[in-house]
């Protein structure tokens, strides 16, 4: 069906010239040299190096993102370093998380920060691990024991 590759490439110019990105890759037009179209998929690991998120406690309230960073650089590059704030006071929630895109510089932070001095004050430093939901606190047993039945 000609008319409907047609419809497909101009559909692909649009995305492409809106400068929307090409995952899944978009249609390559090969009518030039004999072919179709060809479609060809990748998947999210394949586009994304794959990162680790640092969980970095028990900060001093006026600890910046900057001086985080710097803290730890010296193991590796930092993609991004965020002290978390309450959205209403703008006030340290005295937690940060930190993207490092190298897997073993990050566990070699990891195991150098964590339990050391930071500004009077013993850092708890991990991976971090998914936020809970209120759900999987009531589901998991988190506060109530969890369960069910009758």
């Amino acid at each position: 069906m000609p008319g409907a590759q047609n419809v497909v490439f101009k559909a692909v110019a649009r995305f492409r010239k809106r400068g929307w990105g090409t995952s899944p890759t978009a249609p390559v037009d090969d009518r030039e040299h004999g072919g179709g179209l060809e479609f060809g998929f990748s998947t999210i690991a394949e586009e994304r190096k794959p990162t680790m998120m640092i969980y970095v406690g028990n900060l001093d309230y006026a600890v910046t993102s900057d001086e985080l960073r710097t803290l730890l650089e010296p193991f590796g590059a930092v993609t991004m370093a965020e002290v978390q704030v309450k959205s209403r006071t703008g006030q340290s929630r005295g937690f940060a998380l930190v993207e490092m895109p190298n897997e073993r510089e990050a566990e070699a932070a990891i195991s150098a920060l964590s339990g050391s001095d930071f500004r009077d004050r013993k850092l708890t430093v991990n991976e971090s691990r998914p936020r809970r939901t209120v759900r999987d606190l009531y589901a998991g047993g988190g506060w109530f024991g969890g369960g069910g039945g009758g």
